[in-house]
């Protein structure tokens, strides 16, 4: 169980079905040198799990719309692949090619894979269904190899092991992985032709932390990352691998490896005061301008939530500004990336920065409202937003060629919130989450829209 134990669960739940999902980031002083232990371990359990069928919601009305109650969630993706193919890959998907012979509202063209995490997390009543709807919620879903894979999980309260599966066009749904020993997996990773999975709570000692590779079919545990409570967030930067964690004291939450993920030794924050900081977490690692930054979250007597940039000569992270001129508030961002020469982020809307990073200056088209999830596919930005409707929810899809324009290119109602979506090969896939009362059959359903015709 993470350091979220200091709260009770019952207030943790709360405050998850209202922010979902939320993460606290926080972290901590180093001075531990690189640690040469490594464990791999194999999960290969391949199942299939095959459940089409066309998808049947009632008709909205506009005019329903209800914006969530609920604040701004903060899970981190940072995704990168290589441009070239991805641009050829997604060249096709711009709204620009398809608006003019695209319904706004495909609600009838929607398709429904099933519930692939039911078997797992079965739906319940009261507290307990509470902890399942929120296993059950698609935190991520990444795109490789031409097939999607979903991430689930509740680290809150300790319903590890977890599964992951994967689906694709031909083979349907394929159990990857039966039980990774984690109590969620809440965010994917893709650099230089390699998929990771982010262990987000280990359900083992937590002296090291774990990253998961896929490989042929099944997933290598590397548990190498010294007190990784939780992994947050992965990034790679001029050949160097960056993870961003929940540590212990002793350590700092941002650690480096030299040798391709072999060992990882602790990033000093130069000048970061830890004095009477009992939670330490690195939340967020981004590339802008061909600088890496890093958040800090330190949290005890005093919170501190502050933005390092890294020297890469001294490998060290040097202060710049405090972290909530970019996020607004003392959330964190679901996603912070570069886009179009603007850093962007979503929190209570999708906003764009200035060069300064000390502010954001531009609020886009889809300021205030509710953005689940934003993605990068062939130079172009999509955002999915969701609102309360009478019955339900109502997702929507939007593209901007800046970052700060949007247009709508779909929507569809939905009994569920879809909380992550990716797309590949001409389909938009889509993750369902938890609503506000916690409790749904729904959380777990995977939707697809063929996009191209």
């Amino acid at each position: 169980m993470s350091k979220a134990k200091e709260i009770s669960n019952n207030t943790i739940r709360a405050v998850l079905f209202t922010l979902i999902p939320l993460i606290t980031v926080i972290f901590y002083s180093c001075g531990m040198n690189s640690v040469n232990t490594s464990n791999e371990t194999s999960f290969t359990d391949e199942t299939s799990f095959t459940d089409e069928s066309s998808y049947d919601e009632s008709s909205y009305n506009e005019s329903s719309y209800d914006e969530p109650s609920y604040d701004q969630s903060i899970y981190s993706d940072t995704d990168e692949s290589d441009g070239e193919e991805e641009s050829a890959l997604f060249s096709e998907v711009s709204h620009e090619e398809s608006s003019a012979e695209e319904p706004l509202d495909v609600t009838d063209r929607i398709i429904s894979l099933g519930n692939p995490l039911l078997n797992r997390y079965p739906v319940k009543s009261g507290t307990d269904g509470e902890i399942n709807a929120l296993a059950r919620t698609v935190w991520d879903i990444a795109f490789f190899n031409n097939r999607f894979f979903i991430s689930c999980g509740n680290l809150y309260d300790n319903t590890g092991p977890v599964p992951i599966w994967s689906w694709d066009d031909v083979n349907g749904w394929i159990l990857t992985a039966d039980a990774l020993p984690e109590e969620a997996i809440t965010d994917f990773y893709e650099a230089d032709g390699t998929l990771y999975a982010l262990g987000s709570d280990p359900t083992e000692s937590w002296e090291f932390g774990n990253y998961y590779i896929y490989s042929e079919g099944s997933w290598i545990k590397k548990r190498v990352l010294p007190s990784g409570l939780h992994c947050f967030d992965m990034i790679s930067y001029h050949g160097k691998l960056f993870t961003g964690l929940g540590v212990d004291d002793g350590y700092t939450p941002t650690e480096v490896s030299f040798d391709g993920g072999i060992t990882f030794e602790c990033v000093v924050f130069e000048g970061a005061d830890y004095s009477g900081a009992t939670i330490l977490r690195t939340f967020n690692l981004f590339v802008y301008g061909g600088e890496l930054y890093s958040t800090l979250r330190l949290q005890g007597k005093k919170d501190v939530f502050d933005l390092y940039k890294y020297d890469e000569s001294r490998n060290v992270f040097v202060y710049i500004s405090p972290a909530a001129y970019i996020c607004q508030s003392s959330t964190h961002p679901r996603h912070i990336f570069e886009f179009n020469n603007l850093l962007v982020v979503i929190n209570k809307g999708v906003y764009g920065t200035t060069d300064d990073l000390k502010r954001l200056s531009l609020k886009s088209d889809l300021y205030g409202k509710y953005v689940y999830d934003l993605r990068e596919y062939g130079g172009t930005l999509y955002a999915l937003t969701g609102v309360k409707a009478e019955s339900g929810y109502i997702s929507t899809v939007w593209s901007s060629a800046d970052g700060i324009s949007f247009t709508e290119m779909f929507s569809f109602a939905c009994k569920a919130p879809a909380y992550s979506f990716a797309y590949g090969n001409g389909i938009f896939l889509f993750g369902m989450g938890a609503p506000e009362d916690g409790v749904t059959e729904y959380t777990g359903n995977i939707l697809i829209y063929r996009y191209l015709k």
